[in-house]
């Protein structure tokens, strides 16, 4: 065992706390280990010793990477005996390894008190106050179990003893002294071996330590089968937890969250609680596996498809898993629309995540929008090997007629669209087919990634569900977030996963333009909806490329303008447009802000401006709605500073206003100086004393000749003005 290198500090509490794992545990402990670090206390030490059971080195260095000040990282290699192999129980998923608590006290010598903590939880807490719980003469301090006590009948009938309470053995506060003095380790290995047990360790343990045990807060282990089984009556009868009205505040409030079911959040992503543990999975060195999470809904909504075949050619190239392949009278369940204009740099990429797809009844129709690099000829060689891959090959038309020519083509009952530079997350399509089946969704939108090269540099776009507007639930409608319709998510088509029949039933298409084509389908498809679906996790990376059309908008600076405009049209003529006009006029105000603050050329900037200038009371009712009307309050402040800029130009139209060149940010507040009388003024006294400082600085510098050339320049160019 390692030697560690903490001691006692004045002033520092020690905390030694024990996990357990197994080569394919030691993710999940790992972003437990995360969690606990996220929210430990920075001053206290913290010794984490893993018990590792054949855990390979990958993992262990992925462990190891957990080590910081004050966090101390312990690998305690053990290994399986023949003891050990007495106590298999088939069909039942917890690991061998579990029984290696029944030897803490002897592993650890040194320790007269540890926090045991299972992997496969999270911890919200510093747990400071559950390490120092007085714990002196019991064996351990424990959350009693009521889901496990009543489950498959009376436990203590089952086991033929009877004790105040049973407790779940996935947290313990452990007395290990007085383990040791009474021989517990002994006692353990002989009633798991003689003794009846449902659970790998948990029944031994409770029989073990009877009643000398201390029973903590629930919110010290708060399990999931408790949690999801119980009403918030019965939780806070049995824990003597305070009435909430939201079930979810339990979790919310809990120091530890125990997904201590079958359930897990990296196998089933949308478990209860699943999206908060994988805030803590990106967090840990353990961010780059691949979880190949699915649906809780899989087996329901499989079910309900009378013809299911799983055909070998589906069979995933990355993990040889087998794909789950429903068909459905012969159509695809799914229709990916790429449309692709020289993307051969990123093209293979997109495509093969694509064809690794945990779920594999898809048609794939890339439409190449005449392509001049070698775009066509990668899509042409796959469709030679993959035959749900059709290929369009067309003239320079715009992503949104090529996407517009794919979705007449698509015979899917759900449609998804990606950009050739970008990808899908393995379980994207099982995850959107199956959210859209359970809820009946018309659409369905998840959280998307960010990167630029590496996938393992990704972050989560927290603006693509944004949480200030979108419902905290799983499916709503339209109407249950008029105020917010177009804000909680943006108008690209990345992440999203729109009905068939919806997109011909409202008559969807995408404009065409050469930018800002795609809101005017996202948005009015969302304002449209009668269930929409979200899912959390990141299902969609969004390389952030400058060669995209959304780097090249200077080109094009009014298009988005447009683009609003005809979406106005269109919300007027189906009659929905006052009920979404909040929230339309809201993202128009950030439409403008975004691309004022990102225009890169003069000339640009001011023909956006100007624009501005022109419709701002109209279209966006700024100096007629009330502060309080904005919902982004910097980008509100940002144009109604530069309409201020506007008003005082208007009181002398031979002022003309010179916006910075380059990509340096404006000063607005000393524009509005420099435009002022008195500023003019004090420039036209001092103009003849700062030229003759001037031309003195320049013939010392440089010459006479120099100079003279300067100021001849100089005149020429004030007569021209």
């Amino acid at each position: 065992m390692k030697n560690l290198e903490a001691t006692v500090i004045r002033d520092k509490k020690i905390l030694d706390i024990i996990f357990i794992t197994d080569n394919n545990f030691s993710m999940p402990t790992g972003v437990a280990i995360q969690s606990l670090f996220y929210n430990r206390d920075k001053n206290s030490v913290y010794n984490i010793h893993v018990i590792c059971n054949s855990v390979e080195e990958y993992n262990r260095e992925k462990l190891l990477k957990l080590q910081a000040s004050n966090f101390n990282i312990d690998l305690v290699d053990v290994s399986e005996t023949e003891l050990h192999q007495k106590f298999v129980k088939e069909n039942f998923p917890v690991s061998i390894s579990a029984t290696f608590k029944f030897f803490l006290p002897e592993l650890f010598p040194n320790l007269t008190k540890a926090l045991y903590i299972d992997g496969d939880l999270i911890i919200q807490s510093n747990l400071l106050k559950l390490y120092f719980t007085d714990i002196s003469g019991v064996y351990a301090g424990v959350v009693k179990d009521y889901h496990a006590l009543t489950f498959k009948g009376d436990v203590w009938k089952r086991l033929g003893v009877r004790f105040e309470a049973y407790f779940n053995s996935g947290v313990m506060l452990l007395n290990l002294e007085k383990m040791r003095n009474d021989h517990i380790t002994e006692k353990l290995v002989e009633y798991r071996l003689n003794g009846i047990n449902y659970y790998m360790d948990q029944d031994a343990l409770n029989v073990v330590f009877g009643n000398s045990v201390k029973y903590l807060n629930f919110n010290y282990n708060m399990t999931m089968t408790n949690w999801r089984n119980k009403t918030i009556e019965d939780l806070a009868e049995y824990y003597a937890l305070p009435m909430v009205d939201d079930k979810y505040d339990y979790l919310r409030n809990a120091d530890i969250v125990h997904f201590a079911s079958s359930d897990k959040p990296w196998v089933y992503y949308n478990t209860h609680y699943a999206d908060v543990w994988f805030y803590y999975f990106l967090l840990s060195p353990f961010n780059e596996t691949c979880l190949n999470r699915t649906s809780l809904d899989t087996i329901i909504s499989s079910k309900e498809i009378k013809d299911i075949r799983i055909q070998k050619e589906h069979v995933c190239r990355t993990n040889y898993r087998l794909a789950i392949y429903p068909r459905i009278s012969n159509s695809p369940a799914i229709s990916v629309v790429v449309p692709v204009f020289n993307a051969e740099e990123y093209l293979e990429d997109c495509l093969s995540s694509i064809f690794n797809q945990t779920f594999g009844n898809v048609e794939v129709i890339c439409v190449d929008d005449g392509s001049t690099d070698g775009s066509g000829k990668i899509l042409d060689k796959w469709a030679l090997e993959e035959a749900r891959l059709k290929v369009i090959h067309q003239k320079n038309s715009y992503a949104g007629v090529a996407r517009n020519n794919a979705i007449k083509m698509a015979r899917g009952a759900y449609i998804v669209f990606i950009d050739a530079d970008d990808v899908f997350a393995q379980n994207a399509f099982e995850a959107y087919y199956n959210s859209a089946i359970a809820a009946d969704a018309d659409v369905v939108v998840s959280s998307v990634y960010i990167f630029q090269q590496k996938l393992t540099e990704a972050r989560i776009a927290n603006n693509w569900l944004d949480p200030d507007y979108v419902p905290n639930r799983s499916v709503f409608s339209s109407d249950d977030n008029l105020p917010f319709i177009f804000n909680f998510t943006p108008g690209g088509p990345g992440g999203k996963c729109f009905k068939k029949d919806f997109i011909e039933n409202k008559n969807l298409t995408f404009l065409s333009l050469n930018k800002s084509e795609d809101f005017y389908f996202i948005h009015l498809g969302i304002a449209e909806a009668s269930h929409i679906a979200i899912i959390r996790e990141p299902l969609y990376y969004i390389r952030t490329v400058h060669t995209s059309l959304e780097h090249r908008k200077d080109d094009m600076p009014l298009l988005f303008w447009e683009a609003i405009m005809l979406m106005k049209e269109r919300l007027i003529a189906d009659g929905i447009f006052d009920k979404v006009k909040q929230s339309f006029i809201n993202e128009n105000v950030n439409r403008f802000a975004y691309n004022l603050k990102t225009m890169e050329t003069s000339d640009s900037y001011e023909k956006v401006l100007d624009k501005l200038r022109e419709i701002y009371a109209q279209e966006l009712g700024l100096g007629d709605y009330p502060r309080n009307y904005y919902y982004k309050q910097d980008n509100y402040e940002y144009l109604c500073k530069l309409l201020g800029i506007d008003f005082v130009s208007k009181q002398n139209e031979k002022v003309k206003y010179v916006f910075n060149k380059s990509n340096q940010s404006k000063d607005l507040e000393a524009d509005l100086i420099r435009a002022s009388w008195s500023y003019r003024i004090g420039r036209f006294i001092t103009f003849i004393p700062r030229k003759i400082r001037g031309g003195i600085r320049c013939y010392k510098e440089h010459g006479i000749s120099y100079t003279l050339g300067r100021i001849r320049e100089k005149f020429i160019a004030l007569f021209e003005n």
